[in-house]
């Protein structure tokens, strides 16, 4: 039987990060997409490309850049145990630029634009896939109340 979505955030852990010892794991808190936040995943990134010449697409980078920011900052609620790059503004924030958990908006933003391309596909990918999502849960103990949203 297919379920409804519920919009409460599942401990993520990526699929590279799986075979790691779960005190290491990696944890983002994704919330799940619903069709109207696939909606407006798809108004954010509608804002990046116009009609060129000749009938292409072009693309503004910048926005698509800023587009991938907005959509990670609305799915994930909170990331644990993430290293920060070594030129992150923020990294003298945390010891050894280590993210033991944070909900703050503007570093969220900053661990967006800072992992890979593919990590960062993942994470959208699974928001908008209920089994993706549920095969990469958190399996270490989790509080909840740590939650924001």
């Amino acid at each position: 039987m297919i379920k409804a979505v519920n919009r409460e955030a599942v401990p993520y852990v990526l699929e590279e990060d799986r075979a790691n010892p779960v005190v290491d794991q990696s944890i983002f808190w994704v919330l799940p997409k619903r069709a109207h936040e696939a909606n407006e995943s798809v108004k954010r990134y509608g804002g990046a490309a116009r009609d060129g010449r000749g009938g292409f697409r072009d693309f503004n980078v910048n926005k698509l850049d800023t587009a991938d920011v907005e959509e990670f900052v609305s799915l994930v609620q909170k990331v644990e145990r993430y290293e920060l790059a070594k030129d992150s503004m923020y990294r003298s924030k945390f010891k050894d630029g280590i993210v033991t958990a944070t909900t703050e908006k503007e570093v969220l933003a900053e661990i967006a634009s800072s992992m890979s391309s593919g990590h960062l596909t993942e994470i959208f990918d699974a928001a908008g896939d209920a089994a993706k999502l549920e095969a990469g849960r958190y399996l270490g103990k989790v509080k909840v109340e740590n939650v924001v949203g």
